[in-house]
């Protein structure tokens, strides 16, 4: 089996988790343990949007389409969207729904209320626009991704803040170095070099890559934890992007390949799925 069908078969073992004939898979919500909704739990229906789309997964886009309109619907007054409490106006939860959303307008997806994701969008980008989280770098570029898909162009301004930022250590996720994380970033920042290709942000992508190259010793070793909190999910398509790039050796590819396979089925195994499982909405 090629490589490709290998992530496609555990992608699909992956998904069937997953319960899309509710509009929501948020546990607690239905449970009605909780009076709020947690937004990252609906970023599955983006992901299967984008599968179906590309023929991936078959699933009925009344199913699909509910639970995407059931996150926009929950938006909050003030553009923002919650995570872990009610009203929380989550920095995360805002600028990955952003980042998605954004998804599956530059992605051309089949949904009959694009209107509503773009009122959803512009009040988004103007409840981020004059906040920042570069402890956690994932979360910036999440937000730098969005507004540069919703604006069709990098902010010269932004961009050169990211790149700076990108060279200072302590902004490592959490205070630490978390390979998860690292490799969100990497899924980012290649989604829009592919998208859109700049310089200086290739040159952030290159010290990522440096980054999780010198803390695996050259992709050779994933330890589950390193200073920081593990996110234990590894993204794959940075990787995949570097390896085209020439940017890695394809033994190393191999090794980054076989870790997210790892990953892939470990998360499949467990009981209770991480909120962070959410990031594969974007790989």
């Amino acid at each position: 089996m090629d490589r490709v069908s290998q992530v496609i078969k555990e992608i699909k073992k992956t998904m069937k988790l997953f319960n899309f004939k509710k509009k929501t898979i948020d546990i607690k919500y239905l449970k009605k343990e909780n009076n709020f909704f947690s937004s990252p739990h609906n970023f599955f229906f983006i992901n299967g949007a984008i599968l179906k789309k590309l023929k991936i997964l078959e699933i009925d886009d009344k199913f699909i389409n509910s639970g995407i309109k059931f996150l926009i619907d929950h938006q909050n007054i003030n553009g923002s969207f919650d995570e872990w409490y009610a009203n929380e106006n989550s920095f995360c939860a805002s600028a990955y729904s952003g980042y998605y959303l954004s998804n599956l307008i530059s992605e051309k997806i089949n949904i009959n209320f694009k209107k509503d994701i773009l009122i959803c969008l512009k009040k988004l980008n103007k409840y981020l626009d004059n906040k920042s989280n570069f402890t956690n770098f994932n979360q910036e570029l999440a937000k730098f991704g969005f507004q540069s898909k919703l604006k069709k162009r990098y902010d010269s301004k932004y961009l050169n803040l990211i790149l700076k930022k990108t060279v200072e250590h302590e902004n490592f996720e959490y205070g630490g170095i978390d390979l998860g994380y690292l490799s969100v970033n990497l899924m980012i920042i290649s989604d829009l070099l592919t998208n859109r290709f700049n310089n200086k942000l290739f040159n952030v992508f290159k010290n990522q890559l440096e980054i999780y190259s010198k803390i695996t010793n050259n992709f050779e070793n994933f330890p589950n934890y390193i200073f920081s909190r593990s996110s234990r999910i590894v993204m794959l398509s940075g990787f995949l992007y570097a390896y085209k790039k020439g940017l890695i050796s394809k033994l190393e590819f191999e090794n980054i390949y076989q870790n997210y396979i790892r990953s892939l089925k470990n998360y499949i195994k467990k009981n209770e799925k991480k909120y962070l499982s959410f990031f594969f909405s974007g790989d």
